[in-house]
């Protein structure tokens, strides 16, 4: 895969298989190797979570994990490492979030506006649209 690197928030992927938009063209184009999408087990604990919630049956939660893990590589962080972040955002359930994307050295993806601007202040971060706007027309 070429491309840039980034990595995605479970809300990023919950939208993908939920609506679509946006959020599924950054799927896509990781897919077909236009960029390249990071990411990590806790992120797809909190997707499946989600989806589960949202009322998707089970075998549709396992296709949409094992689809999200086809076009991704995964970064994962430890205790140790996802506590360092703990005083950066308000929602303590972010920190493995911002701890593994700054492991990974990409660009934070997330519709959170709130944890966007918390973990500016660590690393850069982007809605999908500026993501997708940033790369050249396919």
């Amino acid at each position: 895969m070429a491309g840039p690197r980034f990595f995605v928030d479970a809300n990023i992927l919950v939208s993908a298989f939920l609506v679509g938009g946006k959020e599924r063209e950054l799927l896509d184009k990781a897919h077909r190797g236009i960029l390249r999408l990071v990411s990590s087990s806790y992120v797809l604990k909190e997707m499946e979570g989600a989806l589960t919630r949202l009322g998707f049956l089970e075998n549709r939660v396992i296709q949409a994990i094992l689809y999200a893990r086809s076009v991704m590589e995964i970064v994962d962080v430890s205790v140790e490492e996802s506590e360092l972040y703990q005083d950066l955002v308000s929602d303590r359930s972010d920190s493995p979030v911002v701890a593994a994307a700054a492991k990974s050295g990409c660009p934070l993806i997330t519709g959170d506006k709130k944890l966007r601007n918390e973990a500016s202040k660590v690393l850069k971060t982007l809605t999908t649209r500026e993501a997708l706007e940033g790369l050249a027309p396919d």
